[in-house]
């Protein structure tokens, strides 16, 4: 299991992390890249910043299927 860590946001100071098996890390770094603009997408659309300090998700791959939780 590999770990990403995204850059703080600026504005937010949320940490954003991806959880994800080393053959699935340019996956995980494409969804840390859109946590981030979701995270920027829904504190302009709600006027509310998101209120914990962090955003950790986990990215796993069955034979059959790939999911990305949020943990």
């Amino acid at each position: 299991m590999g770990l990403l860590v995204s850059d703080p946001l600026a504005q937010f100071d949320v940490l954003v992390s991806v959880w994800a098996p080393p053959h699935l890390v340019q996956q995980g770094q494409f969804a840390a890249q859109v946590a981030v603009s979701v995270l920027d997408f829904y504190t302009d659309y709600f006027g509310l910043p998101y209120q914990l300090p962090k955003l950790g998700q986990s990215q796993t791959q069955t034979p059959r299927t790939s999911a990305l939780q949020m943990i």
